[in-house]
Parts: C-alpha cells; sequence; structure tokens
C-alpha cells in the first residue's frame, strides 16, 4: 500500500498546479496585449507542460515529491513573516 498522502492524491497536486499555470500562460499567450507575449507565454507553457509530466513519472515522484512539498510547506512558513515585515520597514527609492 502506498504511504499516507500518496494514497490520498498528493502526488496529483503538483501536476494539477503546473497544468493550471500552463493553462493561463497559454490563454494569456492566445489574447496577448504585447507583440512579444505572444512568443514567450507559449514558451512559458511549453516549460510548465514539461514540469507537469516530469511529476508524473513514478521513478522521479520518490525524490521530487518531498522536494515540491517542503518548498511549499517553506514558502507558507514565511509569509507571515513578510505581511509582517514588509509594511514596516522604510521602503528603498530608486530615483535618489
Amino acid at each position: 500500500m502506498a504511504p499516507w498522502p500518496v494514497a490520498y492524491g498528493s502526488s496529483l497536486v503538483p501536476t494539477l498546479i503546473f497544468a493550471g499555470r500552463g493553462l493561463i500562460a497559454l490563454y494569456h499567450g492566445v489574447n496577448a496585449e504585447r507583440k512579444r507575449d505572444k512568443v514567450t507565454f507559449p514558451a512559458f507553457r511549453n516549460h510548465l507542460s514539461g514540469d507537469c509530466g516530469v511529476f508524473l513519472l513514478p521513478m522521479v515522484q520518490s525524490w521530487l515529491l518531498p522536494l515540491f512539498w517542503f518548498s511549499a510547506e517553506d514558502r507558507l512558513d514565511s509569509l507571515p513573516v513578510h505581511v509582517g515585515c514588509a509594511p514596516t520597514l522604510p521602503r528603498f527609492r530608486y530615483d535618489q
């Protein structure tokens, strides 16, 4: 039997996230406001689709999924620190 999170589909979460980002990039590539976006957004879509496919490979899931979940947890842990500190710090002005 598969370990606990995999049994409930946690191995599909990164795939769904990257697939969703790929579809968003495709939408913005089709409905681009600038000329360059018609080239760059489909390129991002291809990259995200490749990432989506990599997460489906069983031989890579054993070491890639823990890295994905650790980075997701690390980002969520640092979010309250950023929200608390960012408004209190002085802004760096580029024009001075």
